[in-house]
């Protein structure tokens, strides 16, 4: 009876299948399944990071393994399975478990069903996640030393920008006018909510519009980490670095500034909180915090009891810094 076989290949990005390298590999491992006079049973490939543990095809073999659907698995390297050690181990102690053979066929010394060729597996298993970890490594410092030169990484542009057709980010002039506009709008309403409906859009999206320092002409870069050793990414709540961008501004610096202190009050006032609370000294040395009387909101001084307007004493302060 003709051994049952299943053959797996993967490539990391779409330009390497644009480049037939998927289909070499689908070649080459049907050449050698044919020539064992395997039965082929289906070819599963995968076009997406080896570091990544769930592709859609990396699932479906998974699957089949499970249900011991085939006695060989086919690759062209190790590597096409994944590049992280630990999966990889994993991997072929489930084969050896449900006893389907492993075979490699640019690595013919991995012979999982010996220990001699189990060792060389782990060996070159280490080698492969290594390998992720340094490109990884090399791709994330490259990227911070475009975005330190002001360079766009990539991805949708901010409302307001487009691309010429020498693919430089220039001013969408006419989106532009309505991006001023709705930093006007919210300095004279002060109420996201407001402009939302004004220009029919979500009131995050509106937020972010008005938040986003790319339109004073600076990059973003540093909202999201992953840790190489668990391949697992994390968005964090700010951005963490701040570069001088090579594309243009569209809203002026202080207009900018005026709708960040605005946003930064009403967020105080709607958590019904004062920004300097605690911190706002008296002249007699006191610590002032808040106090409502007859509507108004101020700050008190907690041992002579003088009080200052709020908005007056916090919006100088706010110039001054």
């Amino acid at each position: 009876m003709l051994k049952k076989c299943i053959i797996y290949t993967r490539v990391s990005t779409t330009m390497q299948e644009d480049n037939d390298s998927l289909k070499y590999q689908i070649l080459k491992t049907q050449d050698y399944a044919i020539s064992k006079g395997y039965n082929i049973k289906k070819v599963i490939s995968d076009v997406d990071s080896g570091g990544k543990d769930d592709r859609i095809g990396f699932l479906e073999l998974q699957n089949e393994i499970k249900k011991k659907s085939f006695d060989v698995l086919i690759v062209f390297e190790t590597s096409r399975v994944s590049r992280n050690t630990r999966t990889l181990l994993n991997f072929v102690f489930e084969l050896t478990k449900q006893d389907i053979k492993f075979v490699s066929i640019s690595q013919p010394e991995l012979d999982t069903t010996n220990p001699t060729g189990m060792l060389f597996f782990q060996v070159q298993s280490g080698l492969a996640e290594y390998e992720r970890k340094q490109t990884s490594i090399r791709t994330k410092s490259n990227k911070l030393a475009r975005a330190k030169d002001g360079n766009w990484q990539g991805g949708n542009l901010p409302f307001g920008y487009k691309k010429d057709k020498d693919n430089n980010i220039v001013v969408d002039e006419e989106n532009a006018e309505i991006l001023r506009e709705m930093f006007l709008d919210y300095i004279e309403f002060q109420s996201l909510k407001k402009v939302a409906e004004k220009y029919q859009r979500n009131i995050s999206s509106i937020k972010f519009m008005l938040t986003n320092k790319f339109y004073i002409g600076k990059l973003p870069y540093g909202k999201q980490t992953n840790n190489l050793d668990t391949n697992t990414y994390k968005r964090k709540k700010e951005f963490e670095h701040f570069f001088d961008g090579r594309h243009p501004s569209i809203i002026d610096s202080e207009i900018f500034e005026t709708v960040q202190n605005l946003i930064a009050k009403r967020r105080i006032k709607k958590t019904n909180g004062l920004l300097f609370s605690g911190v706002l000294k008296c002249k007699c040395g006191g610590k002032m915090y808040k106090t409502s009387t007859r509507g108004y909101v101020d700050y008190k001084c907690n041992i002579c009891k003088k009080s200052v307007n709020s908005s007056k004493v916090e919006s100088k302060i706010i110039r001054k810094i």
